[in-house]
């Protein structure tokens, strides 16, 4: 069952943002038997669209509202938690997800741009050649955006003092209107 509960998008965008991957791999190492009896190995992408939590109620809410499953991963260490896995099932499944968080993601809307046409490829069985080539060119743009470390876009080293300047005036503007809803009345957070 997928939901059309505005929030649960929200909400199922924002995990994706912390906790979700939007990622495209090469298997490799499948071979296959050609007509003339020698094995010839097949290089192939894949796309994988999951999030990953230590909390099995969440993975359970995940299945109930936007159907897919859940994995369970083995501990390294028996100090760390179990870890779960939740991904959609299907390509068109994985379309409607991706379509229907894209809206509200903050962090990752490229990547899921990126797999959303990597999906709209078609089977990768039988393709032709611009197809393939445009399958590894997909999977290089979403490993180069989901590599670890500083991003460009928050690296504050860079900055000008101007710009620092204009970010914190634009802070101090806001704070004045802050306010926490309880109940039916507004708090200011500041108070």
């Amino acid at each position: 069952m997928i939901t059309t509960n505005k929030v649960d998008w929200s909400y199922l965008a924002g995990l994706f943002d912390g906790e979700g991957t939007f990622s495209i791999y090469q298997n490799s190492g499948n071979y296959k038997t050609t007509a003339s009896g020698d094995k010839k190995q097949y290089n192939f992408t894949n796309s994988r669209v999951e999030i990953t939590n230590t909390n099995v109620d969440l993975m359970e809410w995940l299945v109930k509202h936007f159907g897919g499953v859940y994995y369970t991963h083995r501990r390294a260490k028996s100090v760390h938690k179990m870890a779960y896995s939740w991904r959609p099932k299907g390509k068109k499944n994985t379309e409607n997800i991706i379509l229907g968080i894209l809206p509200y993601l903050v962090i990752k809307p490229q990547q899921a741009n990126i797999v959303l046409e990597y999906l709209r490829l078609g089977s990768s069985c039988g393709t032709e050649r611009r197809d393939v080539d445009r399958r590894f060119e997909l999977m290089r743009q979403c490993q180069e955006l989901n590599k670890r470390g500083l991003s460009v876009t928050t690296n504050m080293q860079n900055t000008s003092d101007e710009e620092a300047k204009r970010e914190s005036e634009l802070i101090s503007d806001n704070e004045s209107a802050l306010g926490v809803i309880q109940g039916d009345e507004i708090t200011s957070s500041l108070a």
